[in-house]
Order: structure tokens, then C-alpha cells, then sequence
């Protein structure tokens, strides 16, 4: 088996995508640190995982789309970079214990929908 490289960075196999797309999470890992070079969570991404705690988004993050973290209800903690432009609707509906989002996003070029 040969990991699958994007941009010249390794991707672990529990990160499904399509080139610069991260389509779903497979892992279970508690926290997880996004791979860089991906610049979209595609829709459902992280849908319904229930053992997420935190997670790290890349700096070079563009797009969250609808649904990514629904119904993640242990999620507390997500690091949001500057680069992210738009975050979808109920992009984190059903996070009943998320506590803290760390976003550093200018709010003159985003659009956001957060339904927490």
C-alpha cells in the first residue's frame, strides 16, 4: 500500500479526498490535524463522528460546506484559519459541546452560517 500524496504531502488513509477536497474522515482519532495543502471540507466530512474532540484546520482552507461537522457531539474545539472564506450552512448543527472556535476570518470577504 503507497500513501497517497498531495502537493508533495503525505495523506494518511483515514482522510478521504479528491485533490484539494477532503471528502470524508474515517479515522478515530480524538484530535485531528487536517492535512495541509486541502483547501475544502466537503459536505459531511466529519458527519456524525462522534469521537472528534478538536480539530485543526490547514492555513490554506478555503471552503467548509454544508453539513461537514454535523451532528459531531464531542467536538469542543475547532481552529479555523484566516484563509477560510465561506463556512455553509449547518456546517456545525448538533455540536451540543462545542465550547470554542478559534477563527481568525475577515468577516468583509466571508459568509458564514454557523447553526450551533
Amino acid at each position: 500500500d503507497r500513501e497517497l500524496m498531495v502537493l508533495g504531502t503525505a495523506i494518511p488513509k483515514t482522510f478521504d479526498l479528491s485533490y484539494v477536497t477532503l471528502n470524508e474522515y474515517t479515522g478515530s482519532e480524538r484530535h485531528v490535524v487536517v492535512p495541509p495543502a486541502l483547501q475544502t471540507i466537503g459536505h459531511g466530512a466529519f458527519k456524525h463522528n462522534e469521537k472528534i474532540e478538536a480539530v485543526v484546520l490547514p492555513g490554506c482552507l478555503q471552503v467548509i460546506e454544508y453539513e461537514a461537522f454535523q451532528g459531531c457531539k464531542n467536538l469542543r474545539v475547532i481552529h479555523i484559519p484566516d484563509s477560510v472564506r465561506r463556512i455553509e450552512f449547518k456546517a456545525f448543527e448538533g455540536c451540543e459541546a462545542l465550547e470554542t472556535i478559534v477563527k481568525n476570518i475577515c468577516y468583509e470577504n466571508a459568509k458564514i452560517y454557523f447553526e450551533l
